[in-house]
């Protein structure tokens, strides 16, 4: 009986040792090891400047090792089921990822610190001698020039022209019709972050010509004969108020003549302008003050 014991629990030995171990004491060992769902979430980099790429990831551990993942952002607007997406916050945002295994669900969070752009804005503000068509293009006189600045005082600047200026001066010949663009990028020296802009100048006579109604433009300023044929113009001014600067231009933008007009009050002002040192052709009269800006074209036949 002895012996009989004995080799029955041999055998019973032996055939436990061949049963298949990946059934039921493989899948207790993977639960064991696996009790715990973790998503380790992290941003690859988790300090950017705004509207750049940043690399979530999530590498989960535990659970059953099947996985599905859906992130949504805060503030709202984000949405994904990858592991690993691309996103490009405008602000500081918090993802959360929620990571279930078809048994457990758990969530992570991971903080993206998103640093502003410099805020740039070339059209110039409260600039009677310009005309804005829109957010990245001026009309200006063929006579004038305009400054424009790319403001965030501190920073370093980098124009299309060359300068690393804060402002520069834009200009054109006064002959004729001319577009000028430029474009600027700026660097905030604390954040780091660099921003771009551009700007389009038209130079247009149409632009010499502000500050008033058009309908009143033929009564404030008149000029007689025109053409000319000796180059003499009598005029006639109305109701400007202060100083008027009276300018001609010949055809290719260059200065001829310059006058100050003491004019006070709102009673017309009549003079004469003598141009008969010039050549016969085509001459620009530029009439301004604090308040408008009037041109008109004289002919000396």
């Amino acid at each position: 009986m002895k012996y009989l014991i004995i080799a029955i629990l041999a055998f019973s030995i032996n055939a436990f040792a061949q049963f298949p171990t990946n059934g039921l004491i493989g899948n207790l060992s993977s639960n064991m090891d696996g009790d715990t769902l973790i998503a380790n979430s992290f941003a690859q980099p988790d300090i950017v400047c705004s509207g750049q790429t940043v690399q979530l990831f999530a590498l989960p551990g535990g659970g059953s090792n099947n996985y599905t993942y859906t992130w949504t952002s805060d503030p709202p607007g984000f949405t994904s089921y990858v592991s690993d997406p691309l996103v490009a916050p405008l602000e500081t945002t918090t993802y959360t990822v929620e990571l279930n295994d078809g048994i457990n669900t758990t969530t992570e969070d991971v903080t993206v610190i998103v640093k502003p752009l410099p805020n740039i804005n070339l059209i110039p503000a409260n600039d009677p001698l310009i005309r804005e068509i829109n957010s990245t293009e001026i009309g200006v006189c063929v006579y004038d020039s305009v400054t424009i600045d790319a403001g965030n005082p501190g920073s370093t600047y980098l124009w299309s022209n060359g300068s690393t200026d804060q402002t520069i001066n834009v200009y054109t010949s006064g002959i004729s019709f001319d577009l000028q663009e430029y474009e600027v990028t700026v660097t905030d020296i604390a954040t780091g972050c660099s921003n771009y802009s551009n700007i389009s100048v038209y130079f247009t006579f149409t632009d010499c010509t502000y500050g008033v109604e058009e309908k009143n433009q033929a009564d404030l300023l008149r000029f007689y004969p025109n053409p000319s044929p000796d180059g003499l113009f009598s005029y006639i001014i109305e109701q400007f108020t202060g100083e008027l600067i009276l300018e001609v231009f010949n055809s290719q933008g260059t200065m001829i003549k310059r006058d100050v007009i003491p004019h006070l009050q709102k009673c017309p002002y009549k003079s004469t302008l003598f141009l008969c040192d010039q050549t016969k052709g085509v001459y620009f009269l530029k009439v301004s003050n604090n308040e408008a800006v009037l041109l008109r074209k004289l002919i000396i036949q």
